[in-house]
């Protein structure tokens, strides 16, 4: 995003500019970098009022709103928005939100490390869902397998909720009565759930494809999820 915004400069290409230096802001934000962020955010903003861009110094603004932990939204009523058209307002969302620029990010994600993230967006496309060896969509409620759609996990609950408790938390070993409280929310009893307990991990290794059971290992203690390095899970939060 430097480079580019440097690039830009140069060529006085000042939407290209202001995009760069407000990716430069979102980048900033997400390291934390709050004054980076506020100074990024707001030589964006003047570079738009002084080119007359409009939708640029609207999200600019709402950009700032973001860095401070207010809502950031497209605002109509704000003073840049006053002459705007209603497509160009919900040009400036689409930006804020392709720059990961809104303050709420209702979505979390979790990597094959089992490391969690929050996003604005859960859209397969800005996370390549498709294209990961293995994807749970749990807004979506689907599988995605390189580049394929598995299957549709909305009218299997039980399936459901035992593939999220192991994506939720990839490497860890669940032990058989942990996984028979979080999906069947009761005492574990062997006579009793061991072998629905075998008969569904057997089914979502199915699912899963020929790799199934290096995905859901076996252990001593329990089960435990192994996903592709690539792994990506996405839950509403």
């Amino acid at each position: 995003a430097t480079r580019a915004a440097r690039e830009a400069a140069a060529a006085g290409l000042v939407r290209a500019r202001i995009h760069a230096l407000l990716a430069l802001s979102a980048l900033a934000r997400d390291d934390d970098d709050a004054a980076s962020a506020v100074a990024y955010a707001r030589d964006a903003s003047e570079l738009a009022l002084t080119a007359g861009l409009p939708v640029e110094r609207l999200v600019a603004h709402a950009a700032l709103d973001a860095i401070s932990g207010s809502e950031a939204v497209a605002d109509p009523t704000a003073p840049s928005a006053a002459t705007m058209a209603p497509s160009a307002i919900e040009g400036a969302a689409r930006l804020l939100t392709d720059l990961g620029l809104t303050a709420q990010r209702p979505f979390r994600v979790i990597d094959a490390e089992g490391v969690p993230s929050d996003v604005a967006d859960a859209n397969p496309e800005i996370l390549r869902l498709p294209g990961r060896a293995l994807a749970v969509d749990g807004v979506r409620e689907v599988i995605w397998r390189h580049g394929q759609e598995l299957a549709d996990l909305r009218r299997r609950s039980l399936l459901k909720r035992l593939l999220f408790l192991f994506a939720s938390a990839p490497g860890k070993v669940f032990s058989k009565e942990a996984i028979v409280q979080a999906v069947w929310n009761v005492e574990y009893h062997p006579l009793r759930h061991d072998a629905a307990l075998f008969t569904n991990i057997m089914r979502i290794r199915r699912l899963l494809g020929e790799d199934g059971s290096e995905i859901i290992r076996v252990t001593e203690d329990g089960y435990r999820f192994v996903p592709p390095r690539d792994f990506l899970f996405v839950i509403p939060r």
